[in-house]
């Protein structure tokens, strides 16, 4: 219940689709901070739990897990 009445809420990646609390839990929007260092199939839960979401990473600070060229 208090999770359904937050504003916002603070998880990791891997969370999400994990901890009891957010089991099922809908989302308006998730924000993903360092993008770039996060595997495809770890996002997925994340993203499966919002209607909208917004990848956020820096190029100038860590590289990207995985490159194409």
């Amino acid at each position: 219940r208090v999770v359904s009445c937050a504003k916002v809420i603070g998880a990791t990646a891997l969370t999400i689709p994990k901890t009891p609390l957010l089991v099922g839990e809908h989302f308006d929007i998730v924000i993903v901070d360092e993008a770039g260092q996060i595997s495809q199939p770890a996002i997925l839960g994340p993203l499966m739990a919002a209607d909208s979401f917004l990848l956020v990473g820096d190029h100038e600070q860590l590289p990207p897990l995985v490159q194409s060229h």
